[in-house]
């Protein structure tokens, strides 16, 4: 044998070996299996999820496990490992400087960029595959042409497919065929940095098709609901589901922070609705694309810091008088309320 072979023999046969002694995930998931209940069932605490995902860089999207994936269950300081974040840059430029003032699974829009690495220069589509829920923060409580009124005995909520009884409200000038918003506005929001309140949050149930009027009765048939609808709901004209958007310009630059998400969801990532304190009076438009920049103490779950990456970035998909609800399409680590926000185009 000569040297030259005997030279690539020994690199592939410790190549062999390397492999051959790889050492094993310490968990391969199964169907079903979520962050939450992992984090619940290794960590004791079901809330800890984020610290599993920092773990796991190469989960994109902590809302999607596939069966098979191996994971690792613990941090440096409980092996001696090194943990690494993924490090990528999301398209952020400069800085203004000025000050702004998953639970797993769920009903949630799903956001997709679809211009890959390779694509040409231009400016990025965004797919919304399950964009059912349209929720926004209204500075006001929203303004009636009804309400679901259908009580019936032993019967609280009501689903898609089912017939339901509606009062209208003068003047509504509503027929038969015509298709309204289902929604509820009663939970009041209040700024997470000073308190004070800021509007109500509105959430879209569904919608209901009008198949008969009779004065300021009406009954109608439910239609894609993605929760369940209760006697007393408001009605309001049709909000088209957004299906898809092209990220346009920021022509103003805009600072503030994230108000909520969804109710009861309090660390947001990937494909999670976003509503922040910033919206048409200050210049926000749909299509704008914000980010959430570094800076504010990383946590040490997170692994290695990044002070240069944005922590996540999402695109605006509705703009009220002073607030936008925002599809979270790119993050690295969990956001939530109070964390600051800026448009790209003058972002870190």
């Amino acid at each position: 044998m000569t040297r030259r072979k005997a030279l690539v023999a020994a690199l592939l046969g410790g190549l062999a070996a390397a492999v051959a002694g790889a050492a094993e995930p310490d968990y391969r998931v199964l169907p079903g299996d979520t962050l939450w209940d992992l984090a619940g069932r290794f960590r004791g605490d079901p809330t800890r999820w984020p610290e599993l995902w920092s773990l796991n860089p190469h989960l994109r999207n902590p809302h999607r496990l596939t069966p098979g994936d191996g994971l690792s269950l613990h941090g440096p300081s409980e092996e001696g490992r090194q943990v690494r974040l993924p490090l990528e840059r999301l398209g952020a430029e400069g800085d203004t400087g000025g000050e702004g003032g998953p639970a797993a699974g769920g009903a949630v829009p799903g956001a997709t960029a679809e211009q890959g690495s390779g694509a040409p220069a231009g400016p990025e589509e965004f797919s919304f595959a399950r964009n059912r829920v349209l929720d926004f923060v209204s500075s006001h409580r929203l303004p009636r042409l009804g309400a679901v009124a259908n009580p019936q005995p032993g019967k609280v909520v009501y689903g898609e497919g089912e017939e339901v009884a509606l009062a209208l409200e003068p003047g509504a000038n509503l027929g038969a065929g015509d298709v309204l918003t289902v929604f509820d506005d009663r939970a009041a929001v209040a700024h997470p940095v000073s308190g004070a309140p800021y509007g109500y949050y509105v959430r879209v149930l569904g919608e209901v098709e009008l198949r008969s009027v009779e004065g300021r009765r009406g009954r109608g048939v439910l239609l894609r609901t993605v929760d369940a609808v209760e006697d007393g709901y408001g009605l309001a004209p049709r909000r088209e589901p957004r299906a898809a958007l092209t990220a346009q310009p920021a022509r103003v630059g805009v600072e503030g922070v994230i108000l909520t998400g969804r109710p009861g969801q309090a660390l947001l990532a990937t494909e999670d609705l976003v509503v922040v304190d910033r919206g048409r009076l200050h210049g926000v438009e749909v299509g704008v694309v914000l980010v959430v920049p570094p800076g504010r103490g990383e946590r040490a779950v997170q692994g290695v810091a990044d002070l240069t990456s944005p922590l996540a970035r999402l695109v605006v998909v509705d703009v009220q008088d002073k607030t936008a609800t925002g599809v979270v399409v790119d993050s690295r680590a969990a956001v939530g309320a109070g964390d600051r926000v800026v448009t790209q185009a003058v972002s870190p």
